[in-house]
Formats: C-alpha cells, sequence, structure tokens
C-alpha cells in the first residue's frame, strides 16, 4: 500500500520494509540531507520554511540572525521567561516548562499574539499615513481574548524607549532592504507622540517580519518560537539554584520560623 502525503512544501520517501521513517526528503523541490544539510544552513532553511519556498537572499538571512538574536533571552523580569521558571524550581517536566513560557508569551501585553495586529497597523499606517490619533484597535472576535487595553506592538508601562529596543532598531533597519524597519525608525518618536507609551519589542519584530515577508500567522509564531533560548536557560538556571535564590522574591519573603534546609 502506497502511503501519501499532502503537503504543498514537503516530499517523502519511505524507507523500503518500514513506512514509518523516510528515507528521502524533499522541501520545495530542494533535498534536505542531500543538498541543504551540506550546502546551507539553519538559517537559510528556517526562511525557507516560513518564506514558502522563495530562497532568502542574503539581508533577510543576516536580518533573520539579527532579529534571532535581539529576541533570544527576553531576560528573567519577561512574564513568559518568567512563568517559566516558576515552573521549573517545582522541579516539573521540561514539557510543563516550554508550556507554561508559550501560554504567557503567546498573550497580548508583549505577547505573540499582538505580532499579527502589529503587522497589519504598519502596513496600514505606511499605506494611508499615521492618523492624527491612534487608539486601541477592536478585535473581531473576543470570545477566546480579552479586548485590547493598549495600542499592540507598544509598551503602555514605559515611559520612554528603551536602550536595548533603541539599538535593536537602528541595527535592524540598517539591515533592512525593504523599507517598514527604516519607516518605523523615522517615524518611532512620533508613533510615541500620538499613542502616549514607546516601541515595545513585539513591534520591533513585527516591522522585521514584514520586511521578512513572512506571513502574519507565521510570525506569530515565529516570536515565540525565538525567545524560546531564554526561557530554557533561565528555567535551567532557576531548576538549579531553587526557590530559595529565586529573582526578586527573596527579599520579600521573610519566615518567623524557618526550619532551614530540607533533610530527607
Amino acid at each position: 500500500m502506497e502511503n501519501f502525503i499532502y503537503s504543498t512544501f514537503w516530499q517523502e520517501n519511505a524507507q523500503q520494509g518500514n513506512p514509518f521513517s523516510a528515507e528521502e526528503c524533499i522541501c520545495y523541490g530542494y533535498n534536505v540531507y542531500d543538498d541543504i544539510l551540506e550546502n546551507g544552513g539553519c538559517r537559510e532553511f528556517v526562511l525557507l520554511l516560513f518564506k514558502k519556498g522563495k530562497r532568502p537572499a542574503q539581508w533577510e538571512i543576516e536580518l533573520f540572525d539579527k532579529l534571532a538574536l535581539f529576541l533570544a533571552n527576553p531576560g528573567p523580569r519577561d512574564p513568559s521567561v518568567h512563568a517559566a521558571m516558576c515552573s521549573a524550581v517545582s522541579q516539573t517536566t521540561a514539557a510543563a516548562v516550554l508550556t507554561s513560557a508559550l501560554v504567557v508569551g503567546g498573550g497580548l501585553l508583549g505577547g505573540g499574539h499582538e505580532v499579527p495586529f502589529v503587522m497589519e497597523q504598519f502596513v496600514l499606517w505606511r499605506e494611508q499615513g499615521i492618523p492624527s490619533t491612534i487608539d486601541i484597535p477592536e478585535q473581531d472576535c473576543i470570545d477566546a481574548w480579552l479586548p485590547f487595553e493598549h495600542v499592540p506592538g507598544f509598551d503602555p508601562n514605559e515611559d520612554s524607549l528603551s536602550r536595548p529596543i533603541k539599538q535593536g532598531l537602528n541595527v535592524l533597519a540598517g539591515l533592512s532592504n525593504v523599507g517598514t524597519l527604516g519607516w518605523l525608525k523615522n517615524n518611532q518618536p512620533e508613533l510615541q507622540e500620538k499613542i502616549g507609551y514607546p516601541l515595545a519589542k513585539s513591534g520591533l519584530a513585527a516591522a522585521a517580519f514584514l520586511d521578512l515577508g513572512i506571513e502574519p500567522y507565521i510570525a506569530e509564531q515565529c516570536y515565540m518560537m525565538l525567545r524560546l533560548p531564554g526561557v530554557i536557560a533561565h528555567a535551567h538556571d532557576q531548576h538549579q539554584q531553587g526557590y530559595r535564590k529565586f529573582p526578586f522574591f527573596q527579599d520579600s519573603l521573610q519566615l518567623q520560623d524557618d526550619p532551614g534546609e530540607f533533610k530527607g
């Protein structure tokens, strides 16, 4: 019996005698293990997958690389990293740690679900001009998601543009050959003045995804994926150190009758 894989980009030929294992894999016409593995790199292959078979240009590879570096470690102050650390300190499984980070990091406050809305906003503002007033957008469907409480892509908890985002914007805008990042760099002060608060990482990432030609649905998931290295590192660190050295908390909890270290 011959097995068929209905995919727009992936083809496999099964091993003889073992239909559950592939002998050959073809991605958008490229032989993955004969051609890409030997002659390509991880960045090129990921962009090939995300850009629907369009071979990335060198500037796109470099831009994606810098974007990945910029997002790689959100730090322990980030809610998604903090959630993973809380899971890890309880000695739970690795899968539970990642799930915690993705659930929190996929939300509407600096999370992945902001990214598609930001991309839509930026396209509209570039085509029609920045409006005189910028309001919080209304969502078509809010049964699974609560309404926005701020303009997506911008940080309502900041008063001024943070140094890391300013540096990231300068570097990424200097690599792009398309223009969304350059437009954002030039118009960020005006946007901040009209919105009342500065650009967030999700907004900067959304502009980069637009210049890379990555669709919003994929961009939302890619944003969460690129933040996982820092999640894993901080979760492992907290798993090793234990709850007594949990950041931002050890000075807030004072036990009146501390029994000392557990001796099991």
